[in-house]
């Protein structure tokens, strides 16, 4: 993450929507560099973006999707994501262990 999570609600207050950025690295080689990503989580992962630090390694499971928005009389493509799992790097460690078949 690179800032700290913002928390909005849906027009009636009924849904939690959190939002946050988070960097990638993209490329290869000599051309690898870092990307943001905007980041929704609504719901019960809204409350898990929540709790989350800045700086703090995150893995990601959701689906992309590209927004255009017009900036100097030209228009761009923005990815954003909409998370429906949020994992700290520690915790997605242990699932993945729990989830090991184990030795007979």
């Amino acid at each position: 993450m690179t800032e700290a999570t913002e928390i909005r609600y849906t027009i009636d207050g009924e849904r939690k929507v959190a939002v946050f950025k988070v960097v990638f690295k993209s490329g290869w080689g000599d051309n690898q560099r870092l990307e943001p990503l905007k980041v929704l989580a609504w719901g019960k992962q809204a409350d898990v973006a929540q709790q989350l630090a800045v700086s703090q390694e995150v893995i990601l499971n959701g689906y992309l999707s590209m927004n255009v928005v017009e900036r100097d009389g030209f228009k761009e493509k923005i990815a954003q994501m909409t998370a429906l799992g949020i994992f700290t790097t520690a915790t997605a460690t242990e699932e993945m262990l729990e989830d090991e078949p184990q030795a007979a």
